[in-house]
């Protein structure tokens, strides 16, 4: 496919070289300019044009990009009657590219539209470099813009990766928002809330063995400094050791969950079981604690983790105590 994501296109995170002006190879294919940039972080064989032009996506592109999470719905704005290079008008959906990279430089939420051409993955004109200076060719090349220019626009990777993962992570993207993550991960390049983030993204996208290991470390460094954050990651951690049979580990986890999230909201175990309180985040963490119970044959512990949940209003919960019978 001309299409794949990868990481490494939103650069290595070790120190690019500045470049004071971005020279990008032309090659030509078919009587084409062709050269390689990256759409919110997937690479695209892209036809270069001198129109004033800024960029469209053929059909075949925007729906790899939309249905894989890289474009979300709210970057999509409509229909729009667009001039085409060969001077025709049509009409074609509008949207905005939040990223698109040239070489070492970035251009942020450039306005594009949806044709369809499927021989030109991604054709750009030269107004989609406009905020770089001046587009020129030369050798063989299109050399764009000039140290003042594009000083501003140089592409840090640590940046692009975190802007990369929020984007993800926005479009409900769990796996690419991982792989991002993991990259900064491994650099050592997240802090306390980026950190939580990557365990999140680990937990919904169902890799569990890795989140148990991300969410003990940011356990080791992080736990104590935000009731909310130790809520998620504890129910998170809880979560993924139930998915790998760690009842016991589980049960330990989600009582952290759930005394963090006392102490957070202010609460205790008598006051929900008077139901002064509704909450189905903590009724989901008492359900899934009442189950860890139940695979250990604890049926005392079990029902009681079962009714609390039922009294915070969680639905799977409610239908359990109804259906036995079992007041809350």
């Amino acid at each position: 496919m001309l299409l794949a994501f990868c990481a490494a296109a939103i650069l290595p995170l070790f120190g690019p070289e500045a470049y004071a002006q971005v020279s990008v190879e032309l090659t030509s294919e078919n009587g084409r300019d062709i050269f390689e940039a990256s759409v919110n972080g997937v690479t695209v064989k892209a036809t270069y044009t001198d129109e004033p032009w800024c960029l469209s996506l053929s059909s075949t592109t925007y729906l790899f990009l939309t249905e894989n999470g890289y474009i979300p719905d709210t970057d999509v704005r409509g229909m729009a009657v667009v001039k085409m290079p060969d001077g025709s008008s049509r009409k074609a959906g509008a949207l905005v590219v939040r990223s698109l990279q040239v070489g070492n430089v970035v251009f942020r939420n450039v306005p594009a539209n949806v044709i369809n051409n499927q021989s030109v993955p991604l054709l750009v004109g030269s107004q989609a470099f406009q905020d770089a200076g001046e587009v020129i060719r030369k050798d063989g090349n299109l050399l764009i813009g000039d140290a003042s220019s594009i000083a501003h626009m140089q592409a840090d990777p640590v940046d692009s990766l975190k802007q990369a993962a929020q984007d993800f992570l926005d479009a409900k993207s769990f796996s690419q928002a991982c792989d991002a993550l993991g990259r900064l991960y491994a650099a050592d390049e997240l802090n306390m809330f980026t950190h939580y983030q990557y365990c999140m993204a680990l937990s919904l996208d169902g890799r569990h063995v890795e989140n148990i290991a991300v969410s003990n470390d940011w356990i080791g460094k992080y736990s104590g400094k935000s009731l909310s954050m130790d809520y998620w990651i504890w129910d998170g951690l809880g979560n993924s050791q139930v998915e790998t049979g760690d009842n016991k580990g589980a049960i330990v986890s989600l009582k952290k969950a759930f005394e963090a999230d006392c102490t957070l909201y202010g609460t205790s175990e008598r006051a929900i079981r008077k139901g002064e309180l509704k909450n189905e985040d903590l009724g989901r963490t008492l359900y899934l604690l009442g189950q860890a119970y139940a695979r250990e044959k604890n049926v005392s512990e079990s029902e009681r983790w079962l009714r609390l949940s039922a009294a915070l209003g969680y639905g799977p919960a409610v239908d359990f105590c109804r259906k036995y019978r079992i007041k809350f």
